[in-house]
């Protein structure tokens, strides 16, 4: 928006009326503003660098749990391979118990 603004060139966006209808507006950016849904149904007014400056450190942001969660996501992957790992030997080793306790039965 900022470069079109600087450009004095049209800036137009798709929007949504409701759930299913989408239309297509020009927007002034006369003004040199911008709003910015923040969360929690909040919409607050930056300016062009105020609004870049937030969205790019949000993005950062982002990319840092993301990182965060892909590590997150591996050592639950190790876990959950050596639980079942365990998982495993016992039930064999309960097949083991079952087995000799029929051999005493038996005798």
């Amino acid at each position: 928006m900022k470069t079109k603004r600087d450009k004095d060139e049209d800036i137009f966006a798709n929007y949504s009326l409701c759930d299913t209808i989408y239309t297509r507006a020009k927007v002034d950016s006369s003004e040199g503003k911008v709003c910015l849904w923040v969360g929690a149904n909040t919409m607050v007014e930056y300016t062009y660098e105020e609004a870049i400056d937030l969205l790019q450190s949000q993005l950062e942001q982002s990319h840092a749990k993301l990182q965060e969660i892909d590590e997150d996501l591996l050592h639950i992957r190790g876990n959950s391979i050596t639980v079942e790992v365990n998982m495993a030997r016992l039930f064999n080793h309960s097949v083991k118990i079952k087995k000799a306790a029929e051999l005493a039965a038996g005798k």
